[in-house]
C-alpha cells in the first residue's frame, strides 16, 4: 500500500480552479493505474 500527503498554500479563491484541473487532467490517469482507490482533497478553509 502507498500513501501519499501533500500540503498546498493556496491564494483564496483558487481551489475551484484546482479542483478542474484535478478532475479534467489527473484523474482520468491516475484512476487507471492498477491498485488505484481513491484521490482526496481537502479544503481546510484557509484558501
Amino acid at each position: 500500500m502507498v500513501i501519499t500527503i501533500r500540503t498546498r498554500k493556496m491564494v483564496s479563491g483558487s481551489v475551484n480552479s484546482l479542483m478542474k484541473t484535478i478532475d479534467d487532467g489527473f484523474m482520468p490517469i491516475i484512476s487507471e493505474e492498477p491498485g488505484y482507490i481513491a484521490y482526496y482533497v481537502v479544503d481546510s478553509g484557509d484558501g
